[in-house]
This record gives C-alpha cells, structure tokens and sequence, in this order.
C-alpha cells in the first residue's frame, strides 16, 4: 500500500524540513504539518475506546518524528521513560512535571506568568485565568454564581500577593496562606490597612466586591466553602516543592526553542485535576502571546499540545472551543484523544463540544462503543452503525476535512520502537 501524503498543487512553496514534520496516522496514510501545504489545519481528533492503542499507535508515532515543541500529559511517566533521553539527544530541552512525585519534579509557578502593564500594575486578564481555571464554572451549571463568587475570592488573593507582597512571596503558597486568613472571623482586618493605603489597585477593587458578601454569614460561608475546596490541591505539603521551586518553567520559552513537557500525573488520583487544568489554561495563553509579539504573528518553534483524555476533568482548557478557533495561525495545534463524544460532553457543553470537534480537520477513529460517536463516523464514512461498531480491531478509519473517509491499517502499537529495542512488546 503506497503511502497517502495530504497535500495540494502550490509548486512555488517550499516548506522549511526543520519547522514541520510529518504525522504517520495509519499505515501507509500520512499527515504533513505544514498547513500552507495542506490547505489544513493540524488539529486531530482521535477517537477510540480503552486499549485500542491510542497512545502505543498514535502518541509514540507522533513523538518519534516530532519537530515541533511538545506538551503532553505522561500518565504513569511511560512516555517519559521511552522518550525523555532520544528527544534530549535531539536537542530538546526536556520538562517533567511530575505530580506524582513532586521531589522529582520542576517548578510551576502560576504567578510568574502574570504580566504587567507599562505602568507597573499587574495585568487583570491574567490573573483572572488564573482564578477562573482553578475555579471553573461546571459545564451545565444551572446556578453559576457560586463558582463565579468563589473565583472572585481566590482572585482577590492572588491579586494581593503581587501587588502587596514582596517578589519572593509571589506563588501559590502566599495565595493559600491570604486566603485562609481572609476568610477567617474578622481576618479581613489583616488587609484593610494597605486596602486604604493603595486604592486604585485590583486588590482594592476586588476587596470591595468581596467583602459586600461578608454580612450575610451562610453565603459568605458557601462561598469560602466552594474556593477553598478548589485550593485544596494546593494544600498539599509535598507540592512546595513545585510551587515553591526556584527555577519554575518558562511557558513561553516551550515556543521560542524545540522542548517536551512531559505532565505525570495519576490517572485513578483526580485531587489534582485542577493544577493540570491550569497549566494547559496558562501555557496556551502564554504561547498565544509569545507569538503574537513575534514576526509574522507565529511561534519561533510550533507547539503540538497532546491532550490525552481530553474532555475528562484533568485535560479541561478554559475558553478551549474559542482558542482552537483562532490557534493555527500562530503554529500552535493539538491532538484531541478521547474515548467517546460522550467523554467530550462531560466537560464542555454541546455548543462548544461542537465547536471543538469542528475545528480539528483530520479524525482518526480507532474503534468505540458508544452508539453517538458510532453514528457521527458512520455518517462520515457512509457505513452502517453496525458496521463501525464492529470495525475490526486492527482497522482505523482516517477521515480528513472535505475528503472521503478512507479505512486503513492500523498501526501496531509500540511497533515502531521496537527496532530501536526501546520497549520489548
């Protein structure tokens, strides 16, 4: 079977080797990824149920001819056992963070990626994120109010922490530390005189807000209840040694030179689900603007984000179905992996699902049994339901925007290491 290159008649353009590489899909079945070849953008949907070989077919084919920069959520560290050494070998500059075993780990610190205006004051956007990613509103919420109300709180004490708090001070930490204070009988007092010494500050404002609740003692407690246990995980004495590290990652340094941030975490453990949450919320940012003060408006390095599980609590991305929309021209895209469309719907409501699935033009299905995904590539492939559920275990079908679906081999997984005896099968 000759091999299937997704491209399209631009003879004048010749794509720079170092920049974009290329993504094998199925055997024989590839996807280039530079975009102005393809006429496509280099967001892939994969679809399959546990044990199709998501991660040994698709994730270690992609990292064993990666060019780009990579994040990647590492369950178990698997990944970063296979891969860490043959990627620094390549000259990338390899990241863990390991939540797993937070000793082993870098440093994180979400307050290092609040920027500040010309003027010196910190920038509201972003410590909103901040407060917003750690503090979600849940997906078909009906009273968003109380999830609003508790990031308000915890945005209040990040803000304090940078705007009052000396430089050594700024992590997650002090923000846990202010807001147990806070919220304690009459703690507002240990605040109100730099409040009244600094009024036009963010502090000042959001106190104010804050405090218009603090009368009514059962919403103020409701509140404080929801934001403190959303800082739960970073409660966690073991997790100073990530928030608390030094040296912290860079975020939009993953754009400007070739890295691999491999993200350990626990897949049966979701106390931390949160901190994950966080981190894919503020990198995209991070890099959005990286590449937006850059030449022609795109990373030095493209970012590939591969998010496992994605639509499971751990791979949630604030304001994702509006930042995929807007990601390829800036060289930064992602693989989707999830079990079912159902898995999808958890996390994100129907619109932005929708949105999601529509803004990635390769899908790569791996076999399901949930009848609504079944339906969905049945359609696309003009096929029975019957016969995509009961699609053989070594079939995929691979479908690209504006093309036929087309049924193709599955690639075995870990095959492709086991010429480099890198894992014994």
């Amino acid at each position: 079977m000759s091999k299937q290159r997704i491209t399209c008649d631009r003879p004048t353009y010749t794509a720079p080797r170092e920049r974009y590489g290329k993504r094998t899909l199925a055997k024989g079945v590839e996807l280039l990824e530079d975009t102005k070849v393809t006429g496509l953008n280099n967001n892939v949907l994969v679809i399959g149920n546990s044990g199709c070989g998501k991660t040994g077919s698709y994730i270690c084919s992609v990292l064993k001819n990666i060019k780009s920069s990579v994040i990647l959520q590492d369950v178990k560290g698997l990944l970063y056992d296979m891969f860490a050494g043959e990627l620094r070998a390549k000259g990338y500059n390899i990241i863990k963070l390991d939540f797993t075993e937070p000793e082993k780990s870098q440093g994180y610190n979400p307050l290092a990626a609040v920027k500040r205006n010309k003027d010196g004051s910190i920038y509201e956007p972003d410590v909103k994120a901040i407060a917003d990613a750690i503090s979600p509103v849940s997906s078909g919420c009906k009273e968003p109010y109380w999830d609003m109300s508790a990031a308000s709180m915890i945005e209040f004490a990040i803000a304090y922490a940078l705007e009052a708090l000396p430089k050594e001070y700024h992590n997650m930490t002090s923000v846990l530390e202010l807001f147990h204070t806070y919220i304690q009988n009459n703690g507002d007092a240990y605040f109100v005189k730099w409040i009244k010494d600094n009024p036009n500050t963010l502090s000042t404002r959001l106190f104010s807000e804050t405090q218009a609740t603090r009368p009514s003692d059962r919403t103020f407690a409701s509140t404080a209840g929801i934001a403190a246990s959303h800082l739960n995980c970073f409660n966690m004495k073991e997790l100073r040694y990530i928030f608390n590290n030094k040296i912290s990652v860079d975020l939009a340094d993953i754009g400007r030179r070739k890295t691999a941030v491999f993200i350990k975490t626990s897949d049966t453990e979701h106390n931390l689900d949160n901190l994950v949450s966080l981190f894919y919320t503020q990198t995209l940012q991070a890099l959005c603007r990286e590449a937006d003060n850059s030449p022609k408006g795109r990373l030095p390095v493209p970012v590939h984000m591969i998010l496992d599980d994605f639509g499971a609590t751990s791979a949630y991305i604030s304001n994702f179905d509006k930042n995929i929309s807007t990601i390829r021209s800036r060289d930064i895209y992602a693989s989707l992996i999830i079990q079912s469309l159902s898995q999808l719907a958890t996390m994100y409501d129907a619109n932005a699902a929708k949105t999601i699935i529509n803004n990635c033009d390769t899908l790569l299905f791996m076999g399901c049994n949930d009848p609504d995904t079944a339906r969905m590539i049945a359609d696309r492939a003009s096929k029975t339901m019957d016969n995509i559920l009961c699609m053989p275990r070594d079939k995929v079908y691979v479908i690209f925007s504006g093309r036929q679906a087309m049924l193709a081999d599955k690639i075995a997984p870990y095959s492709m290491l086991q010429k480099d005896h890198q894992i014994s099968i």
